[in-house]
């Protein structure tokens, strides 16, 4: 008896926490930094957000990404919008293990709230820096309705932010050059072995399987794409409007 009792309270328990399990938006594909379900950002403003975060990320290998949501109740969110923006930067993995520098910018329209997350690197060093942009180039837009350009002008804050701070260079794994050299090598041997026997077939296939090899490579620096396992809680600030 004491056995289906336990069994039942633990299926209760179960159900129960996977009914209220929070729940994430679509990560952005490469190359797009911007998730806009509540559609707060106009096309202009968004192919400027996507430029400077792609040059941020390029150059000083942090990612930052801007995501809009009707409500944080359509996620399953509870806990207010701090503690979503840590739960979404680390489901998406926000930034790189060992380079843990990535941002969010996060809107509630519902709810009326913001927030920017920092990567657990930056260790709330520049909490009073975050409060600032929020209160100073984000909420005063807001309050107007100028949710665009709240959101650029907050986007260029953390920028200039982002760039003005000394931070260690991402680590390139040891193997990556020399594996990338030999790869280069093979292409370059087999390419004119090739064009000397003027063979056909099989040949030129195993050399578009090593581009392809390079090409993932490459991919692998992490400058593509800007989650590499990174991890919120790192400091940051929140507002209302």
């Amino acid at each position: 008896m004491n056995f289906i009792k336990i069994l039942l309270f633990s299926l209760i328990v179960f159900y129960s926490s996977n009914a209220y399990a929070v729940s994430f938006p679509i990560k952005p594909i490469a190359g797009n930094f911007i998730t806009d379900e509540a559609q707060m950002i106009s096309t202009e403003d968004k192919q400027a957000i996507n430029l400077i975060a792609k040059n941020l990320l390029k150059e000083q290998q942090i990612p930052l990404y801007v995501v809009t949501i009707n409500s944080l109740l359509e996620y399953d969110s509870i806990d207010g919008i701090a503690s979503y923006a840590i739960e979404l930067f680390n489901n998406w993995g926000i930034g790189y293990k060992t380079h843990n520098y990535g941002i969010l910018l996060l809107i509630s329209k519902n709810e009326r709230k913001v927030r920017i997350e920092f990567g657990a690197n930056y260790d709330r060093r520049f909490d009073i820096d975050a409060f600032k942009i929020m209160n100073n180039f984000i909420i005063p837009e807001f309050k107007e309705s100028n949710f665009s350009n709240g959101i650029l002008n907050g986007v260029k804050a953390l920028d200039t932010l982002a760039r003005g701070i000394e931070l260690p260079k991402r680590e390139i794994p040891k193997w990556f050059y020399p594996l990338l050299v030999i790869a280069i090598l093979l292409i370059i041997g087999i390419a004119f072995s090739l064009f000397k026997s003027g063979r056909k077939g099989w040949g030129w296939a195993f050399l578009a399987g090593i581009g392809f090899l390079i090409w993932m490579l490459l991919r692998s620096s992490g400058r593509n794409s800007g989650f590499g396992g990174g991890s919120g809680g790192g400091g940051g600030a929140s507002g209302s409007w």
